[in-house]
């Protein structure tokens, strides 16, 4: 990632495209990526749901180097980036072609410090928003350690299935 100038959040997307490439036969994959709705300063700490998940699209070969996988990832986040804010799937800029919301998702935030009030410190260990349904949905958490859990839909996805991405995943980091 230091090669191609990738933060950490852009390298652990760039290996979950890298491993749904691997999994799949489409050449093209999107996945949906959530984006924190908070562009300007004073919503930094705004309680309220402001995310939404925005599609990133990238088309790769089957025996694809983790450089380009970056590259792409990073063009297509760009390009969806520019108009996240009026972005509604189901939606595009090309008649004809709409933006169905995909089955994969990522999602990636830093982990909560901790809170401080006087006698008492608190760290939230663990939240969960669900905003939309996935069927495979990989979330990390950054920090010390950084962690990565895998959520699924069990109507589509078996617990067998589920494990084998989790342990392909960890291969390709």
């Amino acid at each position: 990632s230091q090669r191609n100038h990738a933060s950490v959040e852009e390298s652990l997307f760039a290996c979950w495209i890298a491993l749904i490439r691997q999994l799949s036969s489409e050449q093209e994959i999107v996945i949906g990526r959530l984006w924190n709705g908070r562009a300007h300063e004073r919503l930094q700490d705004a309680l309220g749901l402001f995310a939404k998940w925005l599609p990133v699209s990238c088309c790769l070969e089957k025996d694809h180097q983790l450089g380009d996988v970056l590259d792409q990832m990073k063009t297509s986040w760009q390009e969806t980036y520019e108009f996240r804010e009026g972005f509604i799937w189901g939606e595009n800029d090309q008649p004809g072609e709409p933006v169905s919301f995909p089955s994969i998702g990522f999602e990636c935030e830093a982990q909560a410090g901790i809170l401080d009030a006087g006698e008492i410190a608190m760290r939230v260990t663990r939240q969960l928003i669900i905003t939309d349904r996935f069927k495979v949905k990989l979330v990390c958490r950054l920090g010390e350690p950084i962690s990565a859990a895998l959520q699924f839909d069990e109507a589509t996805v078996t617990k067998e299935e589920a494990q084998l991405i989790a342990s392909r995943y960890s291969e390709v980091v």
